[in-house]
């Protein structure tokens, strides 16, 4: 049924996948080139006259679209829990992807680039998914055990 508890977390998880879109991902203050630089999920815009990066942003957007899709529409293959754990799983690993790329993204720039970074509320959302998904995956997993022991009751 859709009210169980593992929708909460899959609505949950969509909910922050969505937010990185909305959120600041972080600032970097860079010694050479001189300037600072924000970033959000969709460009890196520098402050004062300074020269643009040209970065793969585009990449941030797109996973967390994918897996917030992906873990959105699992809520509502509650029928069928082998697939509703696949769609889990698709997600969990597109969410994996951006943790590993923002947080490789930022280790890149603090010690190939020598910059000072400072992180924004939308580096914590993957993490957050993560761990919102693995809830929704333990709960489908446990509504798979109950409705198989009550068919070995009939």
């Amino acid at each position: 049924m859709i009210q169980r508890i593992q929708s909460l977390w899959l609505f949950l998880a969509t909910c922050t996948l969505i937010a990185v879109l909305f959120l600041p991902i972080g600032n970097f203050i860079f010694t050479m080139p001189h300037g600072r630089y924000e970033c959000t999920a969709f460009n890196m815009t520098q402050a004062l006259d300074v020269l643009p990066l040209h970065l793969p942003v585009w990449l941030i957007p797109l996973f967390s679209i994918v897996a917030g899709l992906l873990s959105f529409f699992a809520i509502f293959l509650f029928k069928k829990r082998d697939r509703q754990i696949r769609w889990v799983w698709a997600a969990f690993i597109f969410e994996v992807i951006l943790a590993v790329g923002l947080t490789s993204m930022f280790l890149y720039f603090k010690f190939a680039l020598d910059a000072w970074v400072g992180f924004g509320p939308a580096v914590l959302m993957p993490f957050l998914a993560l761990l919102l998904d693995y809830l929704a995956i333990k709960g489908i997993k446990k509504d798979d055990a109950l409705v198989k022991s009550l068919d070995r009751i009939r």
